[in-house]
Parts: C-alpha cells; structure tokens; sequence
C-alpha cells in the first residue's frame, strides 16, 4: 500500500512540475483556404507539429503557458499565447515583401541532368531553365513570373538508338481563374523515339497544359500529333498529379501523377514521381507506355543558378 502511494505522490509531482496542454485547430491564409506544411513550434523548445492537406494541426505543449509560432514559406509568421487546453483557428497573411522580390527578381538558371532508359538502354542528357519545378509551380517554387521556361533533351545507346525533344512553358501568372484558386500553365513540346533495332519510330508534337489548384491535386492535358512508325494520329490524354510535403521541409516536396491518353489506334499511358533531394539537387522516375512498347527512366539533375544584379 505503501508503494502504491508513493507511486502516485511520484505521478502527481511530475504532472504538477511538467504541466502540459494540449492545442489543435486549423491554419487558413487571407483568402480562407486551409494551408499545408505550416510549422507550430513551441517557442524555445523543439516540439512542433506540421499542418496536413487540409490545414489541421495537434500539438501536446511542454509548459503550462506556452507560445506557439506558426510559420510557413511566402506568409507571415504568427505567435499566439497558449494558457489553456483550447483549439485554434489561425490565419496567417501573405508576405508581400517576399513575394515582390521573388517574382520581380531575375535569375540565371541552367540545370543540368542525366537520366538512364532501363527498358532500352539508352543514355541521356537534358538542360533546362527550371522546368523540372513544374510541380512546385503553386506551392511556392523560386520561378519569376512571366517567364518562359525551357528544356531540351536526348538519349543514345552510342549505336542506331536515339531520341531528342525540347518544352517550352509559359509561366505567367494571370492566367488564373475561379477567384485565383486555378493557375494554368501552357506548353508546347516536341518528342521523338528512333529505335531502329527494335523497329519502332514515334515522333509526338503536342500543346499542353497544367492545372494547379489550391488543393494538393492538379490536373494536366494534352493534345497532340503523334506518327507511329507509318501511321498518323491525332488524340488527346489526361491526367492528375499531386503533391506532397515531408516533414515541413521544402527540400523534400514532390510530387507524382499519372496519365492515359487515346490516339484512335492505340492507347499511351504515364506515371511518374519527381522531387527535391536537396535545394539543388532533384530526382525523377518516369514509365512511359506507348502501345506496346515500354520507358522506364531515372534521373538526376542539377540546378546551376544565381540571382542578376
């Protein structure tokens, strides 16, 4: 009996010199929309939680009065007072300054990559302006706006194989809709496979498009003149991609989609995965089908990039 009430004068003890509260809500920014990856930290301590797709958070403090700071990339950090066991509802404010200063900045960028054809052994290299961050183009990539961005692209297996292609985009941002809560962003791209050990040819000219979307889903479509080996087609594809945030640390966003398309004799399909290893350093697996005949890349690339004075 003893013991019992020593353990619970113990338990008491450590709850009373350790109080705790426990502290959930939602984060919205200045237009109501649930924000994703907002850091909560406890002031001075390295407790945090991170905000998911829809903006909810749950954190246990370590004090019995805390601080709270929730911060994210492109908005104003907030701290609020926490004194009680409640549940939040935060919003936090565009960082004007930060934004005028990204989208009025000009950089000089190249990003250098290198990517291996498993299904057909081919070797390649690419160069572009930072068209790989495509898909960080709503959630806070380093892209100015008005700008167009390029990427030009080959592989060889150093005998009769061999493909080339080239994108361009255009990233400007009014072409928003549906209260700014839709950004499309078009392109135009020119691809061809000349296979000649495997007797196939295609060669693909297309005018496409991205939908970014306040949700972490987006949507793409394609339109495009493809010929294979002797035949001509016309045909269109769709798709979706989506998002995602590890961690709350910006290095490590990416995102994956896939898509199928119809050219009247035969159908394509896509799937892909594409992100950030560091700030500099991105990664990119593809698989590709195009009626019967099979893609399978990865890749590397690096971005070379400073800001003009």
């Amino acid at each position: 009996m003893k013991h019992f009430l020593l353990i619970a004068i113990s338990i008491l003890l450590v709850f009373d010199v350790f109080p705790q509260r426990n502290v959930s809500g939602v984060v919205f920014d200045d237009m109501g929309e649930p924000l994703i990856g907002v850091r909560v930290q406890e002031v001075g301590t390295e407790n945090f939680a991170v905000t998911d797709f829809d903006g909810n958070f749950n954190i246990t403090t370590s004090k019995d009065i805390s601080i709270l700071r929730f911060s994210s990339f492109r908005m104003l950090p907030k701290t609020v007072v926490i004194m009680r066991n409640e549940v939040l509802r935060v919003v936090l404010e565009q960082d004007t300054v930060l934004l005028n200063s990204i989208q009025n900045a000009r950089w000089r960028s190249i990003n250098v990559g290198i990517d291996y054809d498993f299904a057909n052994s081919l070797f390649g290299l690419s160069f572009n302006n930072g068209y790989h961050q495509r898909g960080f183009a709503y959630c806070g990539c380093m892209i100015p706006r008005k700008h167009f961005l390029y990427k030009v692209n080959a592989q060889t297996n150093f005998d009769s194989d061999y493909s080339f292609g080239a994108s361009l985009m255009w990233n400007r941002s009014r072409l928003r809709f549906f209260n700014r809560s839709l950004h499309i962003i078009p392109s135009i791209g020119f691809q061809q496979y000349n296979l000649a050990s495997q007797d196939f040819f295609h060669r693909d000219i297309s005018l496409s498009s991205v939908a970014y979307t306040r949700l972490p889903i987006d949507f793409t479509l394609k339109a495009s003149h493809q010929t294979l080996n002797n035949f001509n087609n016309f045909g269109v594809s769709i798709g979706v991609q989506r998002r995602f945030f590890l961690f709350n640390y910006i290095d490590l966003n990416g995102f994956y989609g896939a898509s199928v398309g119809y050219y009247f004799d035969y159908f394509t399909y896509s799937a892909y995965l594409q992100g950030r290893i560091t700030r500099q350093l991105y990664y990119r697996l593809t698989y590709d089908r195009i009626n019967n005949h099979d893609f399978l890349n990865v890749g590397l690339s690096y971005a070379f990039s400073r800001r003009r004075r």
